[in-house]
């Protein structure tokens, strides 16, 4: 029997004033997961054995190079010095979001993953992943993505996107508000 799944995470944005005070809040489910996504999860879920390496190849960076990762026992291990890093980012992009996006269409800033919660109950675990963005100008947000740094196997940190989303609307934002982005992975039983 083949089941039909959705998305298994949506996103939550609030705007917030100088103040803190929330200005707007949209919930949608996601759009779309990378092919860089899936690569990771099989990346970490595969490892290596001890003290040996594995490339992993074709991850694809916000230039649209093609870079090769490894993982296990490396100096150019993905994360290795700085380890990797998660972030948030929005942009003014409104193109319908596919697994082969590497990166927004149109960044305007990211900033870095703040806080990581797990949520539990009796049939779901979520990963609640957020950061927040405080905009240094006037614009519409019309998509968002949640990206990682990581270091190739050359020693260089490059930027790989795990999710594109656009929003139903453009969320209108000025100079000084804060944006928050939360992305959240549901796994049911």
């Amino acid at each position: 029997m083949k089941v039909k799944s959705k998305s298994c995470y949506r996103v939550v944005i609030e705007t917030k004033d100088r103040d803190g005070k929330v200005l707007k809040r949209i919930e949608k489910q996601g759009d779309a997961l990378t092919l860089n996504f899936a690569k990771l999860l099989a990346m970490i879920l595969v490892g290596t054995e001890e003290l040996n390496t594995k490339n992993y190849a074709n991850f694809i960076e916000y230039g649209g190079s093609s870079e090769t990762l490894i993982i296990g026992y490396s100096g150019y291990n993905f994360c290795y010095e700085e380890c990797y890093e998660g972030y948030i980012e929005i942009g003014t992009g409104t193109s319908p979001p596919k697994p082969t996006d590497y990166k927004l269409e149109n960044l305007v800033k990211r900033e870095y993953v703040k806080t990581i919660n797990i949520i539990y109950g009796d049939n779901y675990i979520e990963v609640a992943i957020s950061g927040s963005i405080t905009v240094n100008t006037e614009m519409d947000i019309n998509e968002i993505g949640l990206t990682i740094r990581a270091q190739n196997n050359s020693g260089y940190l490059r930027y790989f996107l795990l999710a594109r989303d656009v929003l139903p609307s453009p969320v209108h934002v000025t100079t000084g508000q804060t944006v928050t982005i939360t992305y959240i992975f549901r796994f049911e039983w």
